[in-house]
């Protein structure tokens, strides 16, 4: 993929964005009406969102150059994903000490992330001389980060006294 070729697929992403955050929000909000509970419901779109970015990453894997498809999963997947993660720290934990524990979530997480994405996807460039590995390297994270999701519970343990 040429430089050319990797910025407008990040315009392409960004300009469906722009649509794709208040739709995915209220779908959100959607869901949170229909389940059980709000937590229940943030889980289930914070296990959604990487799976869609698992797709995205196949869909650029199967074609050999950017793909508007792919722009639009990739931008669903951001419209899901850091707005599901402060609903649902928000109905677990409240919105008392909201900021406080989104900030250290997003520092791990995030800050992790795009610390040690473009390290390996860039070493998987330089060794193999295309974007193959690195984006199959993103698609096992956005699998384990759905998977990661599964696991997280749906009310706060409290500590016995």
């Amino acid at each position: 993929m040429s430089p050319s070729d990797v910025t407008n697929t990040y315009v392409v992403i960004g300009a469906v964005g722009i649509f794709s955050m208040p739709i995915m929000g209220w779908a959100a909000d959607k869901v949170v009406g229909m389940s059980p509970s709000e937590a229940h419901a943030r889980k289930l779109m914070l296990i959604i969102g990487p799976v869609i970015a698992v797709l995205a990453c196949g869909v650029l894997l199967m074609e050999s150059e950017s793909s508007t498809l792919f722009c639009i999963l990739f931008a669903v997947y951001w419209a899901i994903v850091p707005g599901g993660v402060v609903g649902y720290l928000g109905s677990i934990f409240g919105r008392g000490a909201l900021g406080s524990i989104y900030s250290l979530v997003a520092l791990i997480c995030m800050g992790g992330g795009l610390f040690v994405e473009p390290l390996v996807g860039g070493y998987l460039k330089d060794v193999s001389g295309g974007y193959s590995y690195s984006m199959a390297f993103s698609l096992g994270a956005f699998l384990i980060a759905a998977l990661i999701a599964m696991t997280l519970p749906l009310a706060r343990k409290m500590p016995a006294h």
